[in-house]
């Protein structure tokens, strides 16, 4: 079991298409924060973001440096929207996950399909203090599921 530990190997997982993609802890709450955006919210957000993720690739700005990306993202007004919506480490997060997936995946408009496929196709199944676990759907429709509604797994009663 591979666990991803940050937003490359996230896309790795999206790009390969696997069922299950169990993400590390804290890179998990960022994801489940991208994914629990309602579907108004999420037309906007992605939008901004979008249009962040263009300008920081248009100028270069592709460094791994969180302050870099931060105040890049500052500087794009359309950013804002997103850090209102799901948080600036989420809109960090997704903001790296769309500059991965450009690189590895036919420009813009292939990494938007990356970040469409991450909400769209997956569902977190399971949520606990190491990881998030990802399931890919059966063609079915996400529902949409608030944070508070995914149960944590039962403790397993004797257990040696």
């Amino acid at each position: 079991m591979k666990i991803c530990m940050n937003e490359e190997e996230l896309v790795n997982s999206l790009i390969s298409d696997n069922d299950i993609i169990y993400v590390d802890y804290k890179l998990g709450k960022k994801i489940s924060n991208i994914k629990n955006t309602g579907k108004i919210a999420w037309g906007v957000l992605i939008g901004g973001v979008l249009v962040a993720a263009t300008a920081i690739i248009s100028s270069k700005k592709l460094g791994k440096d969180k302050v870099l990306m931060a105040s890049s993202i500052a500087a794009v007004p359309s950013a804002g929207v997103a850090v209102i919506y799901i948080g600036l480490p989420s809109t960090v997060s997704l903001i790296q996950i769309l500059i991965h997936a450009y690189k590895k995946n036919d420009g813009i408009s292939g990494a938007k399909d990356i970040v469409l496929k991450l909400r769209n196709n997956y569902y977190i199944a399971e949520k606990d203090r190491e990881k998030l676990t990802l399931k890919k759907t059966a063609g079915e429709k996400v529902k949409e599921v608030k944070i508070t509604e995914i149960k944590k797994p039962e403790p397993e009663k004797n257990k040696r």
